[in-house]
């Protein structure tokens, strides 16, 4: 039976190098651990399975100077996510279907998961609550589904040309996901080091439980 660990969080949190990290180091224990994009997930996907990880090494990248993103940016209507929830079921019944049938014996790292479409609608509307977590138990859950999140500087600082107004919307939100979604286990770690570290020792976490329900071997 598969293993899915799902990284969320907003762009410059360390969602992508947390999930690359965790997965390089199951690999170089000799785990069967596979790395796949949420979004990316498609038909063609069941035709090719994706190679293992290899090693990976944290370093830290210069940001290159690009014109300011997301300056007029909203948040989408709560109504509409009435009209997309057909595209999201489709998309994660996709997802889990891809699981099952190409890694069905694997660990399988995840770079987003639904919980980051989520955070693009209205999240303060209070009320719509109830409708987000209904239609999120439909739905196939990871096994272990982790949120990175930080502060306002530190995002800014990773992610200099993204505008405010953004980053305060959406880090708003990621931060509302803590009530929507009580199944996500929130990393609040400002550093990428010490993200890397608790998002390794909560995996780590994770398959020991695995391990010990299933008497001792990795299924």
């Amino acid at each position: 039976m598969a293993a899915v660990i799902t990284f969320s969080g907003m762009v410059g949190s360390g969602k992508s190098v947390c999930s690359k990290y965790v997965g390089g180091n199951l690999a170089e224990r000799g785990l069967p651990v596979y790395y796949l994009r949420f979004r990316f997930v498609s038909l063609k996907s069941f035709f090719e399975k994706k190679t293992g990880f290899g090693k990976f090494v944290f370093k830290e990248k210069t940001i290159p100077e690009r014109s300011l993103r997301f300056k007029n940016f909203k948040l989408r209507s709560n109504l509409s996510f009435l009209g997309a929830m057909i595209y999201y079921a489709w998309r994660s019944g996709l997802f889990s279907l891809l699981i099952k049938v190409r890694y069905s014996n694997d660990i399988v790292v995840v770079d987003r998961y639904i919980y980051d479409y989520l955070v693009q609608y209205r999240l303060e509307e209070r009320r719509y609550w109830p409708l987000f977590r209904r239609f999120l138990k439909l739905l196939p859950r990871p096994d272990l589904a982790l949120v990175l999140l930080a502060d306002f500087e530190t995002v800014q600082r990773t992610r200099p040309f993204y505008a405010p107004e953004y980053i305060q919307l959406n880090l708003a939100n990621y931060h509302r996901l803590k009530e929507i979604c009580p199944e996500v286990v929130v990393i609040e770690e400002n550093s990428v080091r010490e993200k890397i570290e608790a998002a390794y020792a909560r995996v780590e976490s994770y398959l020991n439980r695995r391990t010990s329900v299933t008497g001792g071997k990795r299924e």
